[in-house]
């Protein structure tokens, strides 16, 4: 560059025109290619992410989960009426110590609810598995001259720490913890591209990215996300099984001709946490409806779910409208179902194959949940379509504890089907989404122009209905399902990684930059 314009200094005089000319028009071409440099396409974007969802939602491909399907003895083997009685009895966990002798019957209590009741159990592995993890447990009481309440409960969750299952609790311990996964995420520096490579800027002067940790791939650091500008750019980031606030990693550069090394900070992006907040409510910011779903069980009296069920038939006609689902830790599938079949006029079809145990103490479980919660559950709502359908939730299993039909599955193949919509819906999610709030992220994506932003989810969706049993000796209760869920996308299992966004953000500012981001991209007038 510099050789031509000394080339070309003598000629400024002579041809002055020609040059102003010339001139303007390599300072349209530098704006374009800043353009081009500054800007990810949002059209293109949206465009792949339906592309890559509709292509796996009409795939043929169909999940074999009945090879996870267990089958043991059932209720010759199985739990007594009084046993039952004892497990679903709820109690405070004992403190202090507790005798070796009573530890080993909590032992053998805990894993036969393992091998009768839980849903994942031929998924992780079954009698071959649990059995030697059941040695293992027994060996480490035997091993202990004193052992205590705690103890009891940490060589439990140590041992069944292999199982993945978001949901699974002994006493205070998920038992995945060694298995979540966090996003760390700078988004202090702006990576942008040209036919060049990847670059950022410092002083001026553009840093080309040649490995990230000693990795060429760089590209799979690159996260698309929104400055505060609104603007679509990349921003680093990454996945890891860690727990500590901020990670560091090497970034190897090209600058004048020089190989240089930069260490950047990549900090945890922290779930959202509400306290003491309606389950859920609607308002309006720039003219784009912004729906807040804290969770899907209303607290005491409250019946807030009811208005986010029917707010989907009044955003029919919203152009753009904001679902946030961060903090969302579930509750009730229901309320998103019928959110689903309010805005789109027909049920949500996910593709997803799911199964549940019947043992005898699930269906005990459930006929007492039915006699007990159901009335003034149903009454606080007066909802004809609610009654409906939990009364067609509980049809089979008390029809299986009547006839005295235990060890059974109930098996269930959910069709597939993609959804047509005009309209640009973006949802906040982050890992304190999980459970229910995750099988509505799984329903929103079947529908046409759904864009996901934030974090990864929690990952607790493999194992579903969940209910709690007591163990007679410790008291530490033990929290898991009886339903082993696989849904449609790879990897099928998701647990401990959840669902991944389509543009990665902290939560730090979130809502307001993706409403810049509608105004950046004049997504309110659809201007295209």
């Amino acid at each position: 560059m510099r050789e031509y314009v000394v080339k070309t200094m003598g000629s400024i005089k002579k041809y002055p025109v020609v040059i102003i000319g010339i001139v303007a028009i390599i300072a349209v071409f530098s704006l374009t290619l800043f353009k081009k440099e500054k800007e990810i396409d949002f059209k293109q974007v949206i465009t792949e992410v339906n592309q890559q969802r509709k292509n796996i939602l009409e795939s043929e491909s169909k999940n074999d989960i009945e090879q996870y399907m267990y089958k043991v003895a059932g209720d010759k083997d199985g739990f007594t009426d009084e046993e039952i009685e004892t497990l679903l009895q709820p109690r405070e966990v004992k403190q202090g110590t507790i005798s070796k002798q009573d530890a080993l019957e909590d032992t053998e209590y805990l894993f036969k609810i393992l091998r009768y009741v839980y849903g994942g159990y031929g998924y992780y592995g079954g009698d071959e598995v649990f059995d030697q993890v059941k040695k293992q447990v027994i060996n480490d009481i035997n091993t202990k001259e004193k052992l205590t309440v705690k103890d009891l409960n940490i060589i439990f969750a140590e041992k069944l720490s292999f199982i993945t299952d978001g949901h699974m609790t002994i006493g205070r311990m998920n038992i995945n913890r060694k298995h979540i996964q966090n996003y760390y995420c700078n988004q202090q520096i702006e990576i942008k591209k040209n036919n060049t490579g990847f670059y950022y800027i410092v002083d001026n002067k553009k840093r080309y990215i040649k490995s990230i940790n000693s990795d060429n791939e760089v590209q799979r650091y690159l996260k698309i996300s929104i400055n505060e500008s609104g603007e679509l750019v990349h921003y680093i980031g990454l996945l890891r099984k860690e727990q500590n606030e901020n990670i560091w990693i090497s970034i190897e550069y090209e600058v004048d001709s020089e190989i240089k090394k930069d260490e950047i900070k990549l900090s945890k992006v922290p779930q959202k946490v509400h306290e003491n907040l309606t389950a859920f409510e609607e308002k309006t910011i720039e003219g784009i409806p912004v729906l807040t779903c804290r969770k899907l069980d209303d607290k005491g009296e409250e019946n807030t779910l009811k208005y986010f069920a029917e707010s989907g038939s009044k955003l029919k006609n919203e152009k753009v409208f904001i679902i946030d689902l961060r903090g969302n830790g579930g509750g009730s599938d229901i309320w998103c179902s019928f959110w689903y079949e309010n805005y789109t006029g027909t049920t949500p079809q996910t593709g997803k194959t799911g199964m549940k145990k019947y043992s005898k103490l699930y269906l005990y479980k459930q006929k007492s949940i039915q006699d007990i919660n159901m009335e003034p559950f149903l009454q606080k709502y007066n909802m004809p379509r609610l009654k409906e359908e939990v009364e067609k939730y509980f049809e089979s299993k008390n029809e299986s504890l009547k006839k005295q039909v235990y060890d059974t599955w109930e098996i269930e193949e959910n069709e597939s089907k993609w959804v047509d919509n005009e309209n640009t819906i973006f949802v906040l999610i982050d890992k304190g989404v999980a459970s229910s709030a995750e099988g509505f992220v799984e329903q929103l994506r079947t529908l046409d122009n759904v864009m996901f932003v934030g974090s990864n989810t929690m990952g607790a969706t493999d194992i579903s209905d969940e209910q709690r049993m007591y163990l007679p000796n410790s008291n530490l209760f033990v929290y898991l399902g009886v339903g082993l869920d696989m849904n449609k996308y790879p990897p099928h299992f998701i647990d401990g990684k959840g669902f991944e966004p389509d543009i990665w953000l902290n939560n730090e500012g979130m809502l307001e930059r993706v409403i810049k981001l509608c105004n950046q991209y004049n997504l309110i007038n659809k201007i295209d």
